[in-house]
């Protein structure tokens, strides 16, 4: 009898073990983290990468791969003057018409993986050299680039203007933020940067506000995302500083092709 009871409950707890399982894969499914979304993305092919902005040297470059999640998507916040990668965010539920919509309207245009790809990277590069980590997510959305040869890209970046860093002050970062990368940058030499005042409201909306996409589906929560331009200085440890870079650096070693 105790033997029948011992195997009742060893049934009902391999049930129970299963049911937690199956819960665990549907919230992924209805909830998924960034991590998630970044692994789902490289099972999928390529649906477009686009890039709106350039003159003022910020670039939001938002690629989109199909997935077993549907569209999903990811922008990179690009200041090609000075900061590199300001920001990234991963999207889900991306609506495929709204997005090209919205590319459209903010005189967006369509741009290869591989353009992307050569640009991100560059920015990294050019930026670590000067002081500036990447944004802390860069390293783990990096992959999704996986199958793409950057050599194909065969156009060549300028990083600053005429030669020099150039910090233009964002809107979304507060005067201590702008003393902290002034503070950076003065250790170039006082001639061997520039400052300029913030963005205007024009080059704000054409570039359009991370964190308020509206192509993303009405059911998405953009409580799963990273929101606003704000995360420019991740951390005041320069180590952490220093590990975002030289991550983000073995990410473009393993996965970019020379």
């Amino acid at each position: 009898m105790a033997k029948d009871e011992r195997k009742r409950q060893k049934a009902l707890a391999k049930k129970k073990k299963r049911e937690i399982q199956v819960r665990k894969e549907a919230n992924k499914v209805r909830n998924p983290t960034p991590q998630d979304l970044a692994k789902a993305m490289q099972r999928g092919s390529w649906y477009a990468c686009y890039e709106i902005g350039e003159e003022s040297g910020l670039h939001n470059i938002i690629c989109v791969r199909n997935s077993p999640m549907g569209p999903v998507g990811c922008a990179f916040l690009v200041d090609r003057y000075c900061l590199g990668v300001k920001n990234v965010q991963v999207m889900k539920s991306v609506d495929l018409a709204r997005l090209t919509d919205y590319v459209k309207d903010r005189d967006g245009r369509t741009v290869t993986p591989a353009y992307a790809l050569k640009l991100i990277t560059f920015a990294v590069e050019e930026a670590g050299k000067i002081g500036f980590a990447p944004h802390r997510s860069t390293a783990m959305m990096l992959p999704i680039f996986f199958d793409v040869d950057v050599s194909e890209c065969t156009d060549n970046f300028e990083f600053g203007l005429n030669g020099k860093p150039t910090y233009i002050a964002g809107p979304y970062e507060s005067e201590i933020q702008q003393m902290e990368i002034l503070a950076t940058l003065t250790k170039l030499g006082g001639t061997n940067f520039t400052y300029s005042a913030s963005l205007t409201g024009e080059q704000i909306g054409r570039l359009g506000t991370m964190g308020d996409y509206d192509f993303l589906d009405d059911d998405d929560d953009d409580d799963d995302f990273d929101d606003g331009f704000d995360d420019t200085l991740e951390s005041d440890d320069d180590s952490n500083a220093n590990n975002t870079i030289d991550s983000t650096a073995k990410v473009i070693e393993t996965k970019v092709k020379p």
